[in-house]
């Protein structure tokens, strides 16, 4: 959903807690550009069910700069599956989106970590959404390269970045990467991506931009 969505920091019988700070030039979900000049807050979470792992998140974009305010919310539950070297963990996955337009969409994914060669330095994910209210479908393909360090910086990671999707009605492109610092409690980042969309329902973009936030445990 957003970069100020991150790991689970807080833990307690099963259940796992995180929270963001985040400013964002542009605010995209899936290509969509939903505000500008975002300062935005988010929490997340997950629960160990034994059998699955209930997650859900809420992200808020407060009205700011005449812009009207940005809520998102996710549900969803996730499942390991053992195939050995193919193994993945699957997720069904409702979001709702309360913007100047609102919409709500669902997803099924999967995301591997342990692919023959490739595993041992990118994740890949595929999710396939469908939402009736901007009336588009398709595929969108997430691959994370794993955290490099920053030489003779000690708590410093760079970690690389690419997202595509193709939709039947849109389609974009994501490259980018983040620079984190890990204090412990807290994880300040700066991250840059450029991002292209054609034929997009909110209007094409062709540019950069640029995050900085604070992840928290508690």
């Amino acid at each position: 959903m957003s970069a100020a969505l991150m790991a689970p920091s807080v833990q307690a019988e099963g259940l796992t807690v995180d929270a963001s700070l985040e400013y964002s030039t542009e605010h995209y979900v899936r290509g969509l550009n939903y505000a500008e000049d975002a300062l935005g807050v988010g929490l997340n979470g997950s629960y160990d069910l034994n059998w699955a792992t209930a997650f859900g998140s809420v992200y808020n974009v407060p009205n700011i700069g005449g812009d009207g305010a940005v809520n998102h919310t996710a549900f969803g539950l996730a499942r390991g599956v053992d195939l050995g070297a193919f193994s993945f963990t699957g997720s069904l996955e409702l979001q709702h989106h309360n913007a100047a337009i609102d919409s709500t969409e669902v997803g099924f994914g999967v995301t591997f970590d342990s692919l023959p060669i490739i595993g041992d330095f990118v994740d890949v994910g595929l999710t396939l959404w469908d939402n009736n209210d901007l009336d588009y479908n398709g595929i969108e393909l997430s691959v994370y390269g794993s955290t490099l360090e920053v030489p003779f910086v000690e708590g410093f990671g760079l970690t690389p970045f690419f997202e595509l999707g193709e939709f039947d009605t849109y389609d974009y492109v994501k490259v980018g990467g983040t620079l984190g610092y890990d204090l412990g409690k807290v994880q300040p980042y700066l991250s840059t991506f450029w991002l292209e969309s054609e034929d997009s329902p909110f209007g094409d973009e062709d540019g950069w931009t640029v995050q900085t936030g604070l992840n928290f445990s508690f």
